[in-house]
């Protein structure tokens, strides 16, 4: 009898991260978490404990990353820098059931329980206004910079 292993597929993610957290994780890699992640607006602790959090999108990717800025910008934290990973790997992966992804139409959330190497990391993409601004204005069907009010 032959035993074939299957692979999954090599896909493009996007990782979220506070940029304090950049420096370690291109050293050792993105290391399923030991506690929960970020809480909601009620301060109760959301994601799970031992998950790499993935999405496919990179629009979903910058929401996520302008709402962590936000939150770090609100609890007057030093540093509020916010990196977006982009990375390949074949880990396996399975749909975040946080009811936020849910609520954004799924298929772009992913969670896995597995270390993603720092090998897999292609680039950074540090979050920056312009980047909200844009993802605001596709939202809106507006042209970049149409944004009322925008600087």
């Amino acid at each position: 009898m032959k035993i074939i292993e299957i692979m999954n597929p090599v896909r493009t993610y996007y990782h979220v991260t506070p940029d304090t957290r950049l420096k370690k994780i291109m050293m050792m890699g993105i290391k399923p978490s030991r506690r929960r992640q970020w809480s909601n607006h009620m301060g109760a602790r959301l994601g799970q404990t031992g998950m790499v959090y993935l999405f496919t999108d990179l629009d979903q990717a910058i929401r996520f990353a302008a709402k962590l800025q936000w939150g770090l910008k609100s609890e007057k934290r030093k540093s509020t820098d916010v990196d977006i990973l982009e990375l390949i790997t074949n880990a396996p992966v399975e749909p975040d059931d946080n009811i936020e992804a849910q609520l954004e139409g799924g298929g772009h959330w992913w969670k896995t329980k597995h270390l993603i190497p720092p090998q897999a990391i292609r680039r950074v993409i540090p979050l920056t206004g312009e980047m909200t601004r844009d993802l605001i204005a596709r939202r809106n069907g507006q042209a970049s910079g149409e944004i009322a009010g925008a600087a």
